[in-house]
Order: structure tokens, then sequence, then C-alpha cells
């Protein structure tokens, strides 16, 4: 079984579901830092835990066996898609339901302030000299341009997330 660290070196020879796989346990592989099982709030303070991203729109609640016909993705690719959640009520614990809501209606209940956040990123394999310079290459690459679109999305997605996060901190890795 291939380390994390190898994987990425080797990140031209994955494929898509591998990619998102490796990628999306990356801190900054989350959409506005919400992925699958994250809580978040709503506007209307509603409390989720985020179940995943479908295109399909359904007015109120999806039954559990809704769910399948919904195909859910671990991650958010298009702005056709909606955020399935798991709504809890802390006062109501008997009431829980499945919704839907738009990406940009939600915010996540952060478990990490500002500094470990730091902390775990700037500890990201991703930030690892080597793997850098591996990966900052395939963005730039003209050749195979739809075959790696996944992977350049991934990585563009990650590594922006992760200056975000590192500020200046960032370029001393490069």
């Amino acid at each position: 079984m291939a380390t994390f660290k190898e994987s990425l070196l080797n990140a031209e020879k994955l494929t898509e579901a591998e990619i998102d796989t490796i990628f999306g346990m990356q801190v900054g592989a989350e959409f506005q830092r919400v992925s699958i099982g994250t809580r978040v709030t709503t506007s209307q303070d509603q409390l989720l835990t985020v179940l995943g991203y479908t295109e399909k729109k359904v007015a109120g609640e999806l039954s559990e066996a809704d769910l399948k016909d919904h195909k859910l993705s671990q991650y958010y690719s298009n702005e056709k898609q909606r955020i399935v959640g798991l709504f809890y009520d802390p006062n109501t614990k008997e009431r829980q339901e499945i919704i839907q809501v738009a990406p940009f209606d939600v915010k996540p209940v952060l478990d990490l302030d500002k500094d470990m956040l730091k902390i775990v990123a700037s500890s990201s394999v991703l930030m690892d000299p080597v793997v850098l310079k591996h990966l900052i290459p395939i963005l730039v690459s003209e050749e195979a341009k739809n075959k790696n679109s996944a992977l350049k999305v991934q990585i563009l997605k990650v590594l922006t997330a992760l200056m975000e996060i590192l500020n200046k901190k960032f370029f001393v890795y490069l």
C-alpha cells in the first residue's frame, strides 16, 4: 500500500476516484471548508451534518430511500449541486430529517481555531517540498489537458486553500 506522499508523487497515474479520495483527506480539499461529515449551520440557524452533494432538487425533506436515487457526490463540482445534510435539532433530539440546502447558505462549525488550523495545514504532506515541486508543474502542463483536469482542479483547490491558511508561510515550503 502506498503512502500519501508516494501517491502524490505518482498522481498522474491515479484514477479520478483515487484523486478525489486522496485529496479529499487533505486540509483545504473541502468546498468553503465544507466536506462530507462537516457540521454546518444554515442562515436559518439549522444544524446539519453534510452527507454529500447532488444535482437533483427536492423541495423539503428527503427520505432515506431517496438518497440512493440522488447519487450523492463527495465533493462540490458544479453550481447545480445542493448540499444534502442530516438536520439535527438539539432541543428535540428525536427530530432528525434529511434536507437540502444551497452550498452558499452554510457555514462550517469549525472544531479548530485559526492557530491550530495553521499547525495542521503546515504539517500536511502537500507542504513537503518534494511533493510541491512535483505537483506544481502538473498545473501548468499543456500535455493531456483533459486527462489530468480532475487532478489539476484538486491540486489548485488544495494549494489555494493552504496558501489562504498559511499566508506568507506557504512560500517557505517552495
